[in-house]
């Protein structure tokens, strides 16, 4: 028991990032002990355990939020998180339960990487972001997408425990051989990206802004044009270096722009107040609010609210916008709320908007941009569908607010997803954030430029663009579908042989 809880907590603290991560090389170990030499139940209670306690530590900082949201005290978020970190913690529970069950110790890898993308999470755990400090490590993001590295990490795992529980090395031989493979493969891939993009003739130059404007002081109407002022005395600060797009956070422009049904986005007034109150000659994409119009029940407009990022032209006008496609759980919308309405309740902070429609955004030298917003970088499948569209993005801006994250691992944790994407789809990622991390990343995943958290400031960064569509963009998330066929086989093939056995 002690040495699940102590895999557990190491394996969390992997995600805490710098040297925490190569904990994550050796934390799985005592789940393989558990399902080599528990019963089926004493396994399941073991990796349930293991999984609740890994989740718990790694992602700690959620329950400040939690706080936030429900208006309650910390102590109580974490009482009140504790059904949730049990249901995150559940699937090393079944992976635990199911390979003893079956004798098959190794059952984990495959259990464990499916896991990682078909088990739902409000953060996911990948176990890539854990590795994202040291480039090389995660380069086959490209080939195989976060599943390739999930499975390194987890072969190395059952490798260490044959080698140390049975005297059976070969496991661990294997998989030294592939990480050693994985290393090789990702100083080259560093190296020769780094090449090309100084060979490039051609560059992305994007500003980034940075205000740092305090929570409590957004969206309150008297302090509009004090917090306008910041961001217009930052974009002024970076014009004199010739930037082709000034890229804002998200929701920093604190108007609400509606549009929809009878009302085009061009004809409202929202681009004539652009026009003054940013006369920079430098398309701009901003980050606000929307109320789009669906319809009318009667004489009242149904409206869905969305966040948006919005391009301004040069000459002030509307260029285009990309609305957020993934509303972030419990803080934008309620999972199951439209069963149970009651839910709602629980979080009463909450700000809730709808999911919105993704769209590619032009600028006037033809440079196409994907644009993601907050929680849309959390998730694998948006920027692979953009990477693998025709045409295809140059680069991506990610517009996030992380301004109430009260400088703990969140901000962070979400800079390494940013990093992820990045080399998954080889695109550059222009990342602009209310309070930080902002950062421009190349397609190797190095970071260019950065502001930390708190700061106030702006920053022009020249990035290459993307080059062509990586693997992993063609072929998606194979590597986790191989595990999960893998974990299914396995398990049907003993229930068929216990079947047989009994008969």
């Amino acid at each position: 028991m002690i040495g699940t809880l102590v895999g557990a907590a190491a394996g969390g603290a992997g995600f805490w990032g710098g040297a925490w991560g190569v904990l994550i090389l050796i934390s799985f170990v005592p789940l393989y002990h558990a399902a080599a030499t528990r019963t089926p139940r004493a396994a399941f209670l073991l990796g349930w355990t293991f999984g609740a306690v890994y989740w718990g530590v790694g992602a700690y900082w959620t329950y400040a939020p939690a706080a936030l949201l429900m208006k309650i005290s910390t102590p109580a978020a974490v009482l009140a998180s504790a059904p949730l970190v049990l249901f995150w913690g559940l699937p090393w529970g079944l992976a635990a339960g199911t390979a003893a069950w079956t004798g098959l110790p190794w059952l984990i890898v495959p259990a464990g990487v499916a896991a990682e993308a078909f088990w739902p999470q409000i953060y996911p755990s990948y176990l890539a972001v854990a590795l994202s400090d040291h480039l090389p490590a995660i380069q086959s993001l490209s080939l195989l997408g976060m599943g390739g590295v999930s499975w390194l990490v987890h072969g190395l795992n059952a490798g260490i425990f044959y080698a140390v529980s049975y005297r059976r090395f070969r496991p661990l031989l294997i998989a030294l051989v592939f990480l050693g493979a994985n290393e090789v493969f990702g100083i080259w891939s560093v190296r020769r990206i780094a090449v090309e993009d100084a060979q490039s003739r051609m560059r992305l130059r994007v500003a980034v802004l940075q205000g740092s404007v305090p929570d409590a002081e957004r969206w309150i109407p008297e302090r509009y044009g004090q917090n306008l002022a910041v961001y217009r005395q930052l974009a002024d600060s970076v014009l004199a270096e010739f930037p082709e797009l000034i890229l804002f956070p998200q929701n920093t422009y604190e108007r609400v722009w509606t549009y929809g049904k009878e009302r085009s986005p061009w004809e409202t007034d929202f681009p004539a107040a652009m026009r003054v109150e940013f006369p920079f000659r430098v398309p701009i994409i901003l980050g606000t609010r929307t109320k789009e119009i669906v319809g009318y029940r009667g004489t009242t407009a149904i409206v869905r609210r969305h966040h948006a990022a919005v391009l301004v032209r040069v000459d002030g006008g509307y260029g285009g916008h990309s609305e957020k496609l993934n509303p972030t759980p419990f803080s934008e919308w309620m999972p199951g709320a439209n069963w149970f309405p009651v839910l709602k309740d629980i979080v009463p902070a909450m700000d809730p908007i709808h999911r919105g429609h993704g769209r590619l955004l032009t600028l006037p030298n033809g440079t196409r941009l994907g644009a993601l917003i907050c929680y849309d970088a959390v998730k694998p499948w948006l920027t692979r569908r953009l990477a693998a569209s025709e045409p295809a993005p140059d680069a991506f801006v990610l517009q996030t607010s992380d301004s109430w994250a009260d400088n703990n691992q969140m901000p962070e944790q979400n800079l390494r997803i940013a990093v992820l994407r990045a080399v998954e789809t080889r695109t550059p990622v222009f990342r602009a954030a209310t309070s930080g991390i902002s950062v421009g990343i190349d397609r190797s995943g190095k970071i260019r430029k950065r502001l930390s958290f708190g700061e106030r400031g702006a920053f022009v960064v020249e990035l290459a663009p993307a080059s062509g569509r990586s693997l992993y963009a063609k072929t998606g998330n194979a590597a986790y579908f191989l595990a999960a066929a893998l974990f299914l086989l396995c398990l049907a093939g003993t229930a068929v042989a216990r079947t047989q056995e009994t008969a």
